[in-house]
C-alpha cells in the first residue's frame, strides 16, 4: 500500500509541477485538469484505507472487492495525469488520446470491484422491497443506449469512411463502459441511500454516476476538448467519490 501511496504522491506532484510551469497555467481547461488530478488522487488515497481494512478481514487481497475498485481509481488517476501532461506538452488532444487506453483499463478493474460489491447485497435489497427501484435504475441506462449508439455511429462516419475502425470501436467501447458504470452506480445509490451506515457509499456511487454522465458526451463525439463545462462536472465527480470513500473509510465496513 505504501508503494501505491508513493506513486499517487508522485503523480500529484507531477500535476502540480505542470500546473506551475506550463504556459497553459492560466487556461481554464488546464486549471480544471489540475484540479481533476488532485481530486482523483484524493479518491485513490482514501480507497487505499478501505483496502487495508478489508484485507485484514478477508486475508487474501484478491478476495477484497475494494482492491479492484481502488486499482481502477488508481489507473484513472494515471489516465488523468497522462491527459494533463499531454495537454501541457502539446496544447491539444488527439482523438482518441493516449490516456484513453489507460482509462479503459481502469474501467475493467472498477467495474469488477463494483460487481463484487453489489452482488452480495442485491438479493437483500430485493427482499427489502427495493426491486422496483432497482428495475428503474437498470432501465434508465438501457433507454439511453439506443440514442447514444445512434449518435456514436453518426459521429464515427468520417472515421469509418477513412477505414479507422479502431477509432469507431474505441468510441463504441467507451459508451458501453459508461452505460455499465451508470447502471452499477444507480443500482448502488438505490441500495445504499436508505441505510445510515452506507450513505457514504451512496455518495461515492453518485460520483460514479456523475462521471459516467460527464464522459458520455466525449464518447459520442469521439474526442476531448478542454475548457468546456463537462470538465467542471468531471472534477466534481472525483470530489464526490473522494468524499464518499473518505467518509466510508471512517465507518465500520459494510461491504
Amino acid at each position: 500500500m505504501k508503494k501505491c501511496e508513493r506513486g499517487a504522491c508522485a503523480l500529484l506532484s507531477l500535476a502540480v509541477l505542470l500546473g506551475l510551469t506550463s504556459p497553459l497555467c492560466g487556461h481554464l481547461g488546464f486549471c480544471l485538469g489540475v484540479l481533476t488530478v488532485v481530486c482523483a488522487g484524493a479518491a485513490f488515497w482514501a480507497s487505499l484505507r478501505i483496502v487495508e481494512r478489508q484485507k485484514g478481514l478477508l486475508y487474501k487481497l484478491l478476495r477484497v472487492p475494494w482492491f479492484y475498485t481502488s486499482t481502477g481509481l488508481g489507473i484513472w488517476l494515471m489516465a488523468e495525469t497522462v491527459r494533463l501532461a499531454h495537454l501541457a506538452l502539446l496544447g491539444y488532444m488527439f482523438k482518441p488520446s493516449p490516456a484513453d487506453a489507460v482509462w479503459v483499463l481502469g474501467y475493467v478493474f472498477l467495474l469488477t470491484g463494483l460487481y463484487k460489491c453489489s452482488v452480495p447485497i442485491s438479493s437483500l435489497a430485493r427482499d427489502a422491497g427495493l426491486g422496483s427501484k432497482l428495475w428503474v435504475a437498470r432501465v434508465i441506462p438501457l433507454a439511453l443506449s439506443v440514442p447514444l449508439v445512434a449518435a456514436v455511429l453518426a459521429a464515427s462516419h468520417e472515421a469509418a469512411a477513412h477505414g479507422l475502425w479502431g477509432v469507431v470501436a474505441a468510441n463504441a467501447l467507451r459508451v458501453a463502459m459508461d452505460l455499465v458504470l451508470l447502471t452499477f452506480s444507480l443500482e448502488e445509490i438505490v441500495m445504499f441511500y436508505g441505510g445510515k451506515m452506507a450513505r457514504s457509499l451512496a455518495l461515492f456511487s453518485l460520483g460514479l454516476a456523475v462521471m459516467a454522465l460527464s464522459d458520455l458526451p466525449y464518447s459520442v463525439v469521439g474526442g476531448y476538448w478542454p475548457g468546456n463545462p463537462l470538465d467542471a462536472l468531471r472534477a466534481v465527480s472525483y470530489a464526490l467519490m473522494a468524499l464518499g470513500v473518505y467518509l466510508y473509510s471512517k465507518q465500520p465496513l459494510v461491504v
